[in-house]
């Protein structure tokens, strides 16, 4: 039966395993707060941690906690326990009432071999092939660049998917 269970992740790796989980078919959801008044950037409200909607008794639990940067799923003595559904509900509406407290929704993640598009800066509209996420927020592409392919990284929001 499908139920929140809340996971254990490596420092700031929470948006990068919540798109990889999401990727996967399951429901993420990473309570977020405003870093400081003057910002409109967001950071985890529980840093580390990470809700992810899911079966453990089926087979694709094991590849969610292979996931790189994963740690294992939170425990309550020794006992895989499934986190009450009001708390992830009050959490949800706490989040959609209060504009520090937000959810947000990640990008779709592009897969390896995907082309994608620059969406602003020096390269806006130049198109990209897809290889890896590197770390949180950045990836790597190939680009064609005077007839020749570059391997670039760059920030996540650069790209349009």
């Amino acid at each position: 039966m499908l139920q929140w269970y809340l996971f254990r992740v490596r420092a700031c790796s929470e948006r990068k395993i919540s798109q990889q989980v999401e990727a996967m078919g399951f429901s993420t959801f990473l309570p977020q707060i405003q870093k400081d008044s003057k910002s409109t950037q967001l950071k985890p409200l529980f840093p580390g941690y990470l809700f992810i909607r899911l079966d453990p008794y089926r087979s694709a639990f094991s590849s969610v906690l292979r996931l790189f940067g994963m740690i294992d799923v939170v425990r309550t003595t020794g006992e895989l326990r499934p986190v009450e559904l009001s708390l992830v509900v009050g959490l949800r509406r706490r989040c959609q009432a209060q504009p520090q407290l937000q959810q947000s929704a990640p990008p779709p993640l592009p897969k390896p071999g995907d082309t994608v598009v620059f969406s602003h800066g020096a390269f806006n509209d130049i198109e990209g092939l897809f290889q890896e996420i590197s770390d949180d927020e950045r990836c790597r592409l190939l680009v064609k660049l005077i007839n020749r392919q570059h391997q670039i990284e760059v920030p996540l929001s650069a790209l349009k998917v």
